[in-house]
């Protein structure tokens, strides 16, 4: 029986390797939110109010293996089942989230957007800021007294947006027919 503990703890310990090695070579060691259900690891926020990161993850996981060699020495068998179990559980979510790290640190290779793109953007806001005045035009129109005030405010404020956006259109096509010429 003790053997066969031996054998469990050498391959415990024979992953918690492995796993430390991936961990030291992982691109983003620091999160950004909580990774792991509380119920597998004990890890708390940092003084600063930081989620733990995946060393401290790592480091609750080795006290953990610590334990259970404890636990094999003292016999305790129900314990070395549960902290086995346990150990089990967390090294397979650290191997996840390391399979699945790529996809959470930011990547260099981000959309920019073009100024083209960006054009486009900025006259699909024109047309809809001009339908949405042409509609409060007609509103006010059939507006009675006590309610044309608010909609002329509400048309004011419709109109200086409708003029920043014109001017940004502007701005932005004095940029895009100096990089034709250039």
């Amino acid at each position: 029986m003790i053997n066969k503990h031996q054998q469990l703890l050498t391959l415990i310990q024979t992953q918690v390797d492995k796993l430390t090695a991936e961990i030291a070579a992982s691109p983003s060691k620091q999160v950004i939110e909580p990774l792991f259900d509380p119920q597998l690891f004990n890890a708390m926020p940092t003084s600063q109010g930081q989620p733990p990161n995946l060393q401290r993850h790592q480091q609750e996981l080795i006290d953990n293996v610590s334990a259970l060699k404890q636990r094999v020495e003292k016999g305790q068998i129900a314990q070395v089942n549960y902290l086995a179990e346990k150990i089990a559980n967390q090294i397979a979510a650290i191997r996840r989230e390391l399979a699945t790290d790529n996809l959470r640190s930011p990547t260099v290779n981000q959309y920019q957007e073009s100024p083209y793109d960006k054009h486009c953007r900025y006259l699909e806001y024109q047309r809809r800021l001009i339908a949405m005045k042409k509609a409060f035009e007609m509103d006010l129109s059939s507006a009675s007294a006590d309610t044309r005030q608010p909609l002329t405010q509400k048309l004011a404020a419709l109109e200086g947006r409708l003029y920043r956006c014109h001017q940004a259109i502007l701005k932005l096509e004095k940029q895009l027919d100096s990089d034709i010429v250039t």
